[in-house]
C-alpha cells in the first residue's frame, strides 16, 4: 500500500524465481532479481511509511484489488537507506484465515 492505495508487486507461486511480471512496469534498466518482488524506480516511489502485504489470490483473479486473505503484513515500512534491507512481516495467518462450521442433520 502506497499513499493508501494498493500497489502490486506481481503474482508468484514460488520464492525461488521472479514473479509474473519480473521487475514490473516501473522497473529500471537493470535485470530484475531472481526472486519475487518489484522495482519502484521509474518513476521513483517512496515506500517508507507504506504497508507491505502478502495476499493469497485466487488462480483466475481478474481484479486489481488485493484478496481478503492476507497472511503476511508489515503495517509500517521502515525508512532504511542503501543496499538490501529486509523488512519483517508479521504472520497473521491464524487470525486472518476464514472459519466456518458444518452441521449434519439426520
Amino acid at each position: 500500500m502506497v499513499d493508501g492505495a494498493p500497489v502490486t508487486t506481481g503474482r508468484f507461486s514460488s520464492a525461488m524465481g521472479a514473479n509474473s511480471d519480473s521487475g514490473g512496469a516501473a522497473a529500471g534498466l537493470l535485470a530484475a532479481p531472481p526472486f519475487p518482488g518489484q522495482d519502484f524506480i521509474n518513476p521513483a516511489t517512496k515506500l517508507p511509511g507504506g504497508m507491505a502485504v502478502i495476499s493469497i489470490e485466487p488462480q483466475h483473479d481478474n481484479s486489481p484489488a488485493p484478496f481478503a486473505l492476507k497472511p503476511l503484513i508489515n503495517t509500517n515500512i521502515a525508512n532504511l537507506v542503501g543496499g538490501a534491507n529486509p523488512q519483517t512481516l508479521t504472520n497473521q495467518a491464524a487470525s486472518n484465515a476464514p472459519t466456518g462450521t458444518i452441521s449434519i442433520i439426520r
